[in-house]
């Protein structure tokens, strides 16, 4: 067993292509070097941050956990907020942000060696 605590100490600020706008930082909660099959990261948006159109090798699970989040597809646009969980279909378009009005977090969960293409 292992137990992995939100520490804002281990978040590290996220930038380039994916994260184009506004301040976005991330928390691996379980890695590589955890678990040969899952991948679990924790990501906090402050207000209006956003990433940009992408999509993912593999499904992605996001649960809410603070704020509310915009998910948005290439079809749909949707605010949720803490308890909803939302599934992106591998090789899905969406993109997901903090709203306009707070910051939000949300965790992610995705198997392990998917890799992201922004679109």
């Amino acid at each position: 067993m292992k137990i992995v605590t939100q520490q804002p100490a281990a978040q590290a600020a996220v930038g380039g292509a994916l994260f184009p706008a506004g301040g976005v930082v991330r928390q691996s909660m379980i890695g590589a070097a955890d678990s040969a099959q899952l991948s679990f990261t924790l990501l906090h948006f402050d207000a209006g941050a956003t990433n940009a159109f992408h999509t993912h090798t593999h499904d992605q699970v996001i649960v809410v956990v603070a704020g509310t989040v915009t998910v948005a597809t290439e079809h749909e646009r949707r605010e949720v907020g803490p308890g909803d969980v939302v599934l992106f279909q591998a090789g899905e378009t969406h993109w997901h942000a903090g709203s306009a009005h707070g910051a939000a977090a949300f965790l992610s969960v995705t198997p392990q060696g998917t890799t992201t293409q922004v679109t």
